[in-house]
């Protein structure tokens, strides 16, 4: 069983969060129950990570920034800065989440380009290019020997058994037109 140093929080219902948060400093603007609801649709240490910078940094008293001992970097009390507000906390949160989807979006659109850009130009080759071996990289071509158990192996071989597998138990309608219309089993 893993050590753990700190012992574990005390469970606290979402408004005595809340309570939490204005006690150590959060201005929440808003009503308690749009407080609570927020916190309870996205979680209190979820939510942790986008006011973790508004907590205060401790100084020890000549006024020197007191490092962690473990990470180096400035140690956080758990009360906020003036100014921290939990609207502010929710915006942060809400725009990094509308930035997350937009980098998706964008990369979802890349991924789909490229892979139907190489399915296009490896089908002007060879309909059936995806097996054959002259396209696949050489290194997986080879046999090896599995550190592990010891057994020879071979990844080009074991992706066409799991690939012909998949396709064999696939009742897409595409995949069973297709097998249908070439005759394939």
């Amino acid at each position: 069983m893993p050590s753990n140093p700190k012992p574990a929080k005390p469970f606290r219902t979402y408004s005595e969060l809340v309570e939490l948060l204005k006690f150590r400093g959060m201005d929440v603007k808003s009503s308690n129950d749009r407080a609570i609801r927020k916190i309870s649709q996205i979680g209190y240490y979820r939510l942790s990570g986008f006011w973790y910078p508004c907590r205060e940094i401790d100084v020890n008293d000549l006024g020197q920034v007191v490092l962690d001992a473990k990470t180096r970097k400035p140690r956080r009390l758990d009360k906020f800065m003036s100014g921290t507000y939990l609207e502010g906390v929710l915006e942060l949160y809400l725009y990094d989440k509308r930035l997350r989807l937009a980098v998706l979006d964008a990369i979802e659109r890349i991924e789909v380009h490229l892979r139907t850009v190489i399915a296009h130009e490896l089908g002007r080759l060879d309909p059936v290019a995806h097996e054959m071996d002259s396209f696949i990289n050489q290194k997986y071509l080879s046999d090896y020997q599995d550190k592990k158990t010891g057994i020879m192996r071979n990844s080009w071989r074991e992706w066409r058994h799991e690939h012909d597998k998949q396709l064999s138990r696939c009742s897409e309608d595409c995949i069973l037109w297709h097998k249908l219309d070439n005759k394939i089993t």
